[in-house]
Order: structure tokens, then C-alpha cells, then sequence
């Protein structure tokens, strides 16, 4: 994500760009790796941030594919126990999934990521549903933030139903969600800052920036 990022912050954004234990890596799966997300976004009201001109009140994640999936679930307004032990202090104003994982069920069913939803939470819907519910953002609807979905409609790693289907979900809750099916494009675009996606998504950002009314 660096490459993004430093066009983030020649836009004027301020950008905290975290990373996580992984499945496979000591302590990543369940509960650690969401866990992580969560602290590193709540760690921008500590004290060591002072020194820097943040206004915590206006947090937008982004996230890629996994990271998609996390950056949804970072929109929870209470942040389940097994990920947080005290009550979060930043709560995003919206949130970005670009090929994101938007239903942890479906993924398991179709074996997206060569099991890496079983690794994740550390079994089946059938031996860990509590943990799925928990996970799966389409389980968590409506998220109550505002939403961009941006998924290429040539995406042979995640399929773009998953993101479609998603959005139709997330506005019959109620969520104020912006879906975009991207043609000819794949998984791995949204990395490039000079590319199609990565500009929808600034100005998606500038629009929230120029609307905090909406907010």
C-alpha cells in the first residue's frame, strides 16, 4: 500500500498505514489478526499522536482485498470483546473495501484464498459460527458508516458477486453504500495510484472531505 499512500498524503491526507499478523504468523488467525486492526486504528487517541495535527473525529479506512474485510469490520460502533477489551475510542466516519472479502460464509463455501477463511478464524461455519458472524461484515449489516465498494469485474481470485451482492444487501439495511464494478480490471489494481480504480476512491475521499454535512 505505500505507493497509494504517498499519493494520499500529496493530496493533503494524513495516512496511518497499518500492517498485521498474518495467518501463519505467530499470533495472526483469530483473534489476533482482527485485533491488531482494531488497536492500531484506537491507537490514534493516544498520547504519542498529540504531537501531530490528526482530527480523530474524521478516520476513513481503506483496505484491499483482506484488508477490504477488515476495514468493513472497523466500522463496527462496538467492537466485539475477543477483539477489543475496552470500548473504541475512533470510530471511522466511513470505510473503503476494494476487492474486499465482504461474506466470510461464501468464501468458506467457494474456498476463496485456498482456505485462508478457515485459517483465519480456525475452522468451519460449523465448528465456529459465533466467530463467522462476528467476522462476516454482510453478518454485521448495517454497518450505520458510509461505504465505497470497488471490485474489478474481472477478479478471477474474489469474484465481483461478492462485492455486488454485498452492496445490495448493505442498502436494503439501510447503509449509504457506493458499489462500483470495475471492466477489465482484476484483483491487483488498486495498488497503482496512477490507475482507474485509485481515482474513483480520491474522489470518493474528496467528496466526504466536501460534504461533512453528510456525515
Amino acid at each position: 500500500m505505500d505507493d497509494i499512500s504517498k499519493d494520499f498524503v500529496s493530496r493533503g491526507f494524513a495516512v496511518w498505514n497499518i500492517e498485521y499478523r498474518r495467518v501463519g504468523e505467530a499470533g495472526g488467525g483469530w483473534p489476533g489478526t482482527l485485533a491488531d486492526v482494531f488497536t492500531a486504528i484506537d491507537f490514534l487517541a493516544e498520547p504519542a499522536c498529540s504531537d501531530y495535527p490528526l482530527d480523530i473525529s474524521k478516520v476513513i479506512v481503506i483496505g484491499h482485498s483482506a484488508g477490504g474485510h477488515l476495514a468493513l469490520l472497523s466500522a463496527l460502533k462496538t467492537w466485539p470483546r475477543e477483539f477489543s477489551h475496552s470500548p473504541s475510542r475512533v470510530i471511522p466516519i466511513a470505510v473503503a473495501a476494494l476487492a474486499g472479502i465482504t461474506d466470510l460464509f461464501t468464501a468458506y463455501q467457494l474456498n476463496s484464498g485456498n482456505g485462508s477463511v478457515e485459517a483465519l478464524i480456525g475452522g468451519s461455519p460449523t465448528c465456529y459460527p459465533d466467530r463467522f458472524h462476528l467476522a462476516s461484515p454482510m453478518a454485521q449489516l448495517p454497518l450505520s458508516t458510509r461505504q465505497l465498494v470497488l471490485h474489478g469485474a474481472e477478479d478471477t481470485a474474489l469474484p465481483v458477486e461478492f462485492s455486488k451482492h454485498y452492496a445490495e444487501a448493505a442498502h436494503r439495511s439501510g447503509d449509504d453504500v457506493k458499489f462500483v464494478e470495475l471492466a477489465d480490471m482484476g484483483h491487483m489494481e488498486y495498488l497503482n495510484p496512477s490507475g482507474l480504480a485509485h481515482e474513483i476512491l480520491c474522489e470518493w475521499l474528496m467528496d466526504i472531505i466536501k460534504k461533512p454535512s453528510s456525515l
